[in-house]
């Protein structure tokens, strides 16, 4: 998933704490933080202290994976892989 806004970043992790059938208040306590603080995150990610970002994507299973504007995606990379072998 290419994110490249807070906006972005918020919606994902709305979505993967809804595909996870987690509510606000279920990651809330699981990450030892407000209710308040999830809805925030999830609708003002340029807010949100990067701390706490992180210890919510991890409760989520998420990783960040930081490369240069333009480079190939892990995705493009598989994509040519599996290309070159057929």
């Amino acid at each position: 998933m290419l994110i490249v806004t807070p906006t972005d970043l918020g919606r994902y992790i709305q979505d993967m704490r809804k595909e996870v059938e987690k509510t606000q208040t279920d990651l809330s306590e699981a990450v030892g933080v407000r209710q308040g603080t999830i809805s925030s995150v999830e609708c003002y990610t340029e807010k949100a202290k990067i701390g706490t970002l992180f210890r919510i994507m991890s409760e989520l299973g998420l990783e960040v994976h930081i490369v240069p504007k333009g480079a190939p995606s892990p995705e493009d990379k598989k994509q040519e892989e599996w290309a070159e072998q057929w």
